[in-house]
């Protein structure tokens, strides 16, 4: 589980870089992207990227919420369980 929530993470991270890149490049050339008015066609880009790094954020979360009910079905679910084990009746 931990390879997929890490592959998820590192796609995530290379989304938010292509929007934080996009952006600063866009910021510092404001004059020419409004001069050649490519503003839709720059907020349109940088748009993409952040749906993409929603999305993966979506799918990291769906892998990480899996996981942990898993495990905590498995530690509540468990012979180990003494709290629920251990009341006997007489």
């Amino acid at each position: 589980m931990n390879k997929f929530v890490t592959d998820a993470k590192t796609k995530q991270l290379a989304a938010t870089g292509r929007g934080a890149t996009l952006a600063e490049e866009v910021i510092s050339s404001v004059r020419s992207a409004h001069a050649f008015g490519t503003q839709r066609k720059l907020a349109s880009l940088y748009n993409d990227a952040n749906e993409e790094t929603n999305r993966v954020g979506q799918l990291s979360a769906k892998y990480q919420g899996f996981g942990l009910g898993v495990f905590f079905f498995i530690i509540c679910e468990s012979p180990l369980n003494l709290s629920a084990h251990s009341t006997r009746r007489s």
